[in-house]
């Protein structure tokens, strides 16, 4: 896994993608996946091989913030077919689901979400770290849309805290590892915020969760 810093920065990025993994099997249900649109030959799209059903949802909520509480994002998705509604009442409202967002570019995606098969900057390891999220509780529902308020892991009910030590101004995330995403030439890196801007540039995304109370990755 690489965080695509270059297209980041670049003038005219791509469309940033935003992939849901629905694990409903502590509630006993299955495994759903689910994007908000299609890919350009008009179906579902594909990502690391695994292939993400059109649903329309729509997220947010999901910056951290500096003032030491946890988010709390919420996930909206349409109730009109009823596919939702249906393991909301089959599975006690989906409560401690784990909702996974997965998140790259368009121009990483697989080639077969393009014309002909073919997609020269496909690259499955071009992405952002994964975010794991819990379902806390439905908070709507209505004859059109249901919501969703979802909280991270260690904020679930009954979690043992701490799930990983957490040092002031010291990241914990192994270096060159899935977390820390940096795949640059220095050899080495002390761990302090100093040298993580260093690594990743001063004006660049750190890695996420690295440092408490900075800025979440975009």
């Amino acid at each position: 896994m690489s965080v695509p810093y270059a297209e980041i920065q670049s003038l005219a990025p791509t469309a940033l993608l935003e992939l849901f993994i629905l694990d409903a099997t502590v509630c006993g249900g299955d495994l759903s996946y689910f994007h908000a649109g299609t890919n350009q030959v008009g179906t579902s799209v594909v990502w690391q091989g695994q292939t993400y059903q059109p649903f329309p949802v729509v997220a947010d909520g999901f910056e951290w913030s500096s003032k030491g509480t946890l988010p709390r994002p919420k996930l909206r998705v349409s109730a009109l077919e009823g596919v939702v509604g249906a393991l909301v009442r089959d599975l006690e409202d989906l409560v401690g689901a784990k909702v996974t967002l997965k998140r790259t570019f368009a121009k990483y995606l697989d080639a077969v979400n393009f014309p002909g098969g073919y997609n020269p900057t496909a690259d499955p390891t071009a992405c952002y770290p994964d975010e794991p999220w819990v379902v806390e509780r439905k908070t709507l529902e209505t004859s059109d849309v249901i919501e969703f308020e979802l909280i991270t892991p260690m904020d679930a009910q009954n979690a043992r805290i701490p799930c990983r030590r957490v040092t002031a101004n010291v990241c914990g995330w192994a270096y060159k590892g899935t977390e820390c995403g940096y795949a640059g030439a220095l050899p080495t890196c002390g761990k302090t915020l100093l040298e993580c801007k260093a690594h990743f540039g001063a004006t660049g995304d750190l890695p996420f969760g690295a440092f408490p109370g900075t800025a979440r990755v975009r």
